[in-house]
């Protein structure tokens, strides 16, 4: 204790995994290398003070779409890792589908360095799970683990993708059993996850294409009574596959009425993860968000069973999805809902909700920490770094004032689309401080520190 620190962190809470106290946090070259309670004297070259404040560990929001290569009209990795950091986000994982989508190892070695230079927050790369032959060299070029699409973008009048419509490009979109196995078997050889977008392509000809030109009013009674056979179907045959191959299969976005598939594989023994989005887009806001909210509305029932799941630790992460869509892309809902893409912009605000819900009693502070941060480090495979205040670990936090009552604003994001859903939200619990590695690189809503963001990879 002798030796100076870098940084201290005082005068907060600390949460970590066992518990919540007044502490100290000393830094050195990034990493946390003392913990102690609230009057530790550690000699140290900085201070920083979390007074009236919790001190949690940054969020690792494991799926995002930065748009980079490809189309960077909607976002690039700079915009969307300064949105990260502003709203407590440390580290990123960014999904395969950019133009031309992540498919091969010279495409994946060429989206990885060029957006080194533009990241702010730590990121991991995921690719597309399309090839099995290409899958070891995107691995060996430092790949976390890779996407598989189980339906594609696809209009009854035949256009073609852009990727402005959608961010289902045809060239991810897996309609091939066999060679779904051998992904399965690559990816367990490769000891790294197979991640699903849970689809059917028939089941989207059938039920979808008829809403073509028509407006989203239109289609809003029939999108609350979607079945969800499709992503079931399409579940049980993930499942099958990860007990014939031992993979470790983690479903994104994952409906509730998949939860029983997955409860049921874990209680088996399989490796099998699954995250959620933010349960915030529900059917009561159909009328006020229109198609802004598409296609990411939820019943209450569906609602109710997602913070179930996070409460009883049956979800293992929360993630975005983040998919940063122009305005006037997602307006064209209003006239037909096919031609608006699916999403909306969410890691700057995402955490600063879920916090909002630790203060109405929906869930703990401890459980947040598992959803937004243990628990997708522990998916990718980069606990030993992340995800929590140990020993060690990376020093990234998020410092929140948890008494701050305050409201979301179009004005303050920091994406390059520049809206949210949640325009007029108000929440308490604001993120005032992340640190990234023991440097503050986002104070109060404005990012502080440029290009810190490294390549984070399997150990």
């Amino acid at each position: 204790m002798n030796r100076r620190f870098d940084t201290i962190v005082r005068g907060g809470h600390l949460v970590l995994p066992d518990r919540v106290f007044p502490g100290t946090i000393g830094i050195r070259d990034g990493v946390i290398a003392a913990i102690g309670d609230d009057d530790s004297d550690f000699p140290a070259d900085e201070f920083i003070d979390g007074t009236d404040c919790l001190i949690l560990p940054g969020v690792v929001d494991m799926h995002v779409h930065f748009r980079d290569p490809g189309l960077t009209d909607k976002e690039d990795f700079s915009t969307g890792s300064t949105a990260a950091a502003v709203g407590g986000v440390t580290t990123v994982g960014d999904m395969p589908n950019n133009k031309p989508p992540i498919t091969t190892s010279e495409r994946f070695v060429a989206k990885r360095d060029d957006v080194a230079e533009k990241a702010h927050v730590d990121y991991v790369l995921w690719a597309g799970g399309v090839h099995p032959d290409e899958m070891p060299g995107m691995a060996a070029a430092g790949a976390i683990g890779f996407k598989v699409y189980m339906n594609k973008f696809e209009r009854p009048d035949g256009a073609e993708w852009t990727g402005k419509e959608s961010p289902l490009a045809p060239e991810l979109y897996m309609d091939d059993d066999a060679r779904l196995l051998d992904v399965f078997k690559t990816a367990a050889d490769l000891a790294l996850p197979v991640a699903v977008h849970l689809g059917n392509q028939a089941f989207v000809r059938r039920v979808m294409f008829p809403w073509a030109n028509k407006p989203f009013a239109d289609v809003a009674p029939a999108l609350q009574a979607l079945s969800p056979m499709e992503f079931m179907e399409a579940a049980q045959k993930c499942v099958l596959f990860a007990e014939r191959t031992g993979a470790h299969l983690h479903f994104v976005h994952a409906p509730a009425e998949v939860l029983s598939i997955v409860r049921t594989a874990k209680t088996s023994g399989l490796n099998v993860t699954v995250e959620s989005l933010c349960p915030f887009m529900t059917f009561d806001l159909m009328d006020e968000l229109g198609p802004l909210g598409f296609n990411r509305y939820r019943s209450p029932e569906a609602v109710a069973l997602l913070w179930q799941g996070m409460r009883d630790g049956l979800i293992d992460a929360v993630a975005t999805d983040h998919a940063p869509h122009e305005w006037e892309e997602k307006q064209q809902g209003f006239v037909d809902v096919l031609s608006c893409p699916s999403g909306y912009p969410e890691v700057q605000t995402s955490f600063a909700m879920m916090f909002d819900e630790v203060s109405k009693g929906t869930i703990t502070i401890q459980q947040l920490v598992r959803l937004m941060a243990a628990g997708p480090a522990q998916v990718l495979g980069i606990q030993d770094r992340k995800g929590s205040i140990e020993l060690g670990k990376d020093a990234d936090f998020v410092v929140v004032n948890p008494e701050s009552e305050w409201t979301i604003t179009n004005e303050q994001q920091k994406s390059k689309c520049g809206w949210t859903p949640f325009d007029g939200r108000k929440v308490r619990g604001r993120p005032v401080l992340t640190l990234l590695r023991g440097e503050v690189i986002a104070r109060d809503g404005e990012l502080e520190s440029e290009n810190r963001g490294h390549l984070i990879g399997v150990t």
